[in-house]
């Protein structure tokens, strides 16, 4: 009798620390998951950047003489893309 109630003790235990092995595992692995979910989340399906008119390309405009520039602005051009901080005198 004695044995049978040793050898279900172990068993427990060895179950117990079984489960407690396999929680601890699963428990570890989310956050990782969760976090490269978040990080998609914000990065977006297109990488974006914030300084730049999609659509538009960086003209100059020369004065009269050719040579010198009246203004740098961004203006609409299909395919390009521009960066608003490179104007030159734009409204």
């Amino acid at each position: 009798m004695k044995k049978k109630i040793i050898a279900v003790a172990v068993f427990l235990s060895i179950a117990i620390i079984a489960s407690i092995g396999i929680n601890f595992n699963i428990s570890n692995e989310e956050p990782t998951l969760s976090m490269k979910n978040i990080e998609a989340m914000a990065r977006g399906e297109v990488d974006i950047n914030p300084n730049t008119m999609y659509n538009h390309t960086l003209i100059r405009h020369y004065n009269d003489d050719g040579v010198s520039i009246k203004k740098i602005c961004c203006e609409a051009e299909a395919a390009a893309n521009c960066n608003p901080k490179l104007q030159l005198n734009c409204n």
